[in-house]
């Protein structure tokens, strides 16, 4: 018996001595960060009913809120701009149309009267709120626009560029694709 105890607890000694918690700690830390992964993809894909609203059996709208690209909402007037991300870097001015193009490393912003004409995206850090940024693959954009209808409703194969305009105003969205790839984002006014 005597022998026994001893060989139980060398056993436990050896068992503290090779337990390693930090090992448990980043193991519990990965599992974590993969389920909340796991989450987040399952919430775009089925959960989501996307940006875009049908309209007609052929068309759809996009909703006002994904008019935003960064801090910038297309609404803004130029104080605002300023007031949110700064000066520009330079300014271009084209006195035919009294254009004022401003450059930033994210973004370049055409003003007109003081308002928003355009707005690209320059950096892929640059999204809308719901995602939409330059370097994404087009099933990416698919699960965005059309949520948990993507498996029904996709970009069609082979579009290089598409445009959806906002449900309400003259709001339009412009995505330029480069094989799969999103490769241009921007939004304009559309002027007549």
């Amino acid at each position: 018996m005597n022998n026994l105890n001893q060989q139980y607890f060398k056993t436990k000694e050896t068992h503290k001595k090779n337990f390693n918690k930090y090992g448990w700690v980043l193991w519990i830390g990965l599992l974590l960060v993969f389920g909340y992964y796991t989450y987040k993809q399952i919430k775009v894909q089925f959960l989501s009913s996307g940006v875009l609203i049908k309209t007609t059996d052929k068309e759809s709208c996009m909703i006002e809120s994904e008019f935003q690209l960064g801090k910038i909402h297309y609404l803004d007037s130029t104080q605002q701009i300023i007031e949110k991300i700064g000066d520009p870097d330079f300014i271009e001015i084209d006195s035919i149309v009294n254009a004022h193009t401003w450059f930033y490393k994210e973004f370049e912003i055409t003003i007109i009267q003081n308002h928003i004409n355009f707005i690209t995206s320059k950096d892929s850090s640059i999204a809308t709120p719901h995602g939409i940024r330059i370097g994404l693959m087009k099933w990416e954009v698919d699960s965005i626009l059309f949520g948990n209808k993507a498996r029904v409703n996709k970009i069609i194969p082979g579009t290089k560029e598409i445009q959806f305009v906002n449900c309400v105003t003259e709001f339009y969205m412009v995505m330029g694709f480069e094989g799969n790839k999103l490769k241009e984002l921007g939004m304009g006014l559309d002027v007549p």
